[in-house]
Parts: C-alpha cells; sequence; structure tokens
C-alpha cells in the first residue's frame, strides 16, 4: 500500500533481524536481576511498574509506584551495576473536597543519556460526591476510578537531580471528562512530543449534569520545548452526533530514516460490532500541507483494547517492523502478535 508521502504499509511474517533490544547489548541471554532502591519500598502484586530503556547508552531505569504519594527508581548502569535514584512525588490535589496525592499510573517514561521525561495520568477515586453516587446508581459498583487530569515532569539526569516541577498537559475536572496518554517521544532536537486521547464529558453524567452538551472524542498531539507547550493539536476529532470513527489509543513509531509515525486505534460507535480499525500517519511531514494522510492498516482481525509497541522507549531500536501485541479479538484469553512493516519513499 502506497500513499503521496511515500509511507508504504505490508503485513509480513516475523524476522528477529530487526529492531534489537536494550537486552541484547548484554548478551541476550535472559538472567535475573535485582533492582537496588533508595530505602527500603515495599513491593506488591499491584505496585504499577515501569521499565525504560536506553539502547544508545546500554542503561536501563526501572520504576514503582509505592502507595498513593510516590514512585521509587532505581537505575542500571551501563557498567550492570544498580543504584537507587530516590524518588518521585506525585503533584497534590488541593482543589478537591479532600485534598490528595494525585497517584499518577500507565505512564509513557522515556530517558535518553540519564535525562528522564514521565508522562502520566491521574488515577484517583472519583472526588465528587454528587458523580460518585450517580455512577454507583448506574453501576452499582462502590468504587469508582477516574483518569481526568494529564501530567509531565522531566529531570536532566535522573541518577543525580530530582525531577521538576509538574506540567499539567489536560484537565478535564470541571466537565467529568476523561483522558489517557498514549505515548512520549523525544526528538534530536531535544523537543519532547507527546499523544494522548481525551473526551470533554462522562456519557454517564451528560445527561443530568450537563444536559445539552455535546460529547467530543479527540487524539491529541503536542510538541513540548523547554518545559512548555509550544503546539497542540486534534490529529483525530468526532463529536457525537457526527460521523467518524472515535480514537481509542496511539503509539509513536520512530523509524530508521528518522522519520516519526504514529499508529491510532479507532472504534466505530456506529458499528453493532463496535468496528476496530487502525491507521498510521506519517508526523515527520507535519507543516508541509494542512493536516496529515492517515492510511489504513489492512488487519484481518485488528486488536482491541490495549496494544503495545516496540517503542524506542523499551529499549528497541528505530525500525522499518512496527511489532505489536495485543489480545485476540477471536481467542479468549490470548495474546496476539502481528507486524506492520513501514518502508520510507526516500
Amino acid at each position: 500500500m502506497e500513499v503521496a508521502f511515500g509511507l508504504h504499509v505490508d503485513l509480513g511474517a516475523f524476522d528477529d533481524t530487526h529492531g534489537r533490544s536494550v537486552g541484547q547489548r548484554y548478551g541476550g541471554a535472559a538472567r535475573k536481576e535485582l533492582p537496588v532502591w533508595s530505602g527500603s519500598p515495599t513491593f506488591s502484586e499491584h505496585s504499577y511498574r515501569t521499565f525504560v530503556g536506553d539502547r544508545a547508552a546500554a542503561e536501563v531505569l526501572y520504576m514503582q509506584n509505592v502507595g498513593h504519594d510516590v514512585a521509587h527508581m532505581s537505575l542500571l548502569g551501563r557498567d550492570g551495576r544498580w543504584q537507587g535514584v530516590g524518588e518521585l512525588k506525585w503533584p497534590w490535589g488541593g482543589e478537591y473536597p479532600k485534598p490528595q496525592p494525585l497517584r499518577l499510573c500507565y505512564p509513557n517514561v522515556i530517558m535518553r543519556n540519564r535525562a528522564a521525561h514521565f508522562f502520566g495520568v491521574g488515577d484517583i477515586v472519583e472526588p465528587i460526591e454528587e458523580w460518585r453516587e450517580e455512577k454507583h446508581r448506574i453501576t452499582g459498583r462502590d468504587w469508582d476510578y477516574v483518569f481526568r487530569r494529564l501530567f509531565y515532569a522531566t529531570t536532566p539526569d535522573v541518577s543525580t537531580q530530582p525531577f521538576g516541577a509538574w506540567v499539567e498537559i489536560a484537565n478535564f475536572d470541571a466537565t467529568a471528562g476523561s483522558t489517557r496518554n498514549c505515548d512520549i517521544w523525544v526528538a534530536p532536537d531535544s523537543s519532547v512530543h507527546l499523544l494522548w486521547v481525551q473526551s470533554n464529558i462522562d456519557a454517564r453524567l451528560r445527561d443530568r449534569f450537563f444536559p445539552g452538551e455535546k460529547i467530543r472524542h479527540s487524539l491529541e498531539y503536542a510538541v513540548m520545548r523547554q518545559g512548555k507547550v509550544e503546539s497542540q493539536r486534534a490529529l483525530i476529532a468526532a463529536a457525537e452526533g457526527e460521523e467518524g470513527a472515535t480514537p481509542n489509543g496511539a503509539r509513536f513509531h520512530e523509524t530508521e530514516s528518522g522519520k516519526l509515525l504514529v499508529l491510532a486505534q479507532l472504534s466505530h460507535q456506529s458499528s453493532a460490532a463496535g468496528g476496530i480499525e487502525y491507521r498510521l500517519a506519517d508526523l515527520s511531514q507535519e507543516g508541509e500541507r494542512e493536516g496529515i494522510t492517515w492510511i489504513e492498516v489492512p488487519f484481518r482481525e485488528p486488536m482491541g483494547g490495549t496494544f503495545l509497541t516496540n517503542s524506542v522507549r523499551g529499549g528497541s531500536a528505530p525500525s522499518c517492523f512496527i511489532d505489536m501485541i495485543g489480545m485476540s479479538p477471536s481467542e479468549a484469553n490470548s495474546l496476539q502478535y502481528a507486524r506492520v512493516r513501514v518502508g520510507s519513499g526516500d
């Protein structure tokens, strides 16, 4: 498949000669690793762990949430030794009826030469009593976690300097909306690229608390420089009552030639089965024309829900292949693998 800007998509068989990971810098064989922490943090089956690989430096950053206050960090250096590198303290939600730390979960984290960038979503129990009661009436559940605020923070050297002040990227507290971070990427010029999805209103609460308001969904893309958002726009948007697909999530992908692609998952709500499709676009040509050009990736069985790819954040090399894993749509409790070949028209 080929389009005007020279992006080719080809579904091919698995080939292990591409996309080598940071683990192969250590000989490729599986081995046991024991991170070293600052202090003695607890470790449980529900501690929200994050693995970050810097392939060029052959170093790894490992993080885990401890309770609702902080994340602990451990660094595996080029010399093969672990060291505790302190804590990352969550932002404070002092404006809520019950002030509390905003635990950030499911983050996208990238590290380049020990400069680390963290992008995560607040994960707290519904703080508004009226909304919590209404959702309990609808769902019958005694708890309800909400994801309404996105935050970014960075440090120039995770081994010696703490993360700086939190920068809030999105906030839907006022309208009971939702948002989820999708990915983060750092360009050669040190600009930071962010990708996330958002919905302005919770559909369950709209008719009672926000009557007449139209629900909107979008896939957002922002570029940051020197800790500030320089630009932001919706790559895909869908409004209630209008034709179009709803963005569910997306991932960046860096190619061997330096192109920045985005792979987006969408659902067609008008379809009885809520059909899933994937689209691919080249973000590196941003600015050359109005908007970007999307092409459909022709999967026979598109994966629904969360999907993972061979990201440079995890230590994979930039590649002309996108390796994907997610839940199988046809076999219960099974993982599915797919490979997409993307070649530039250079």
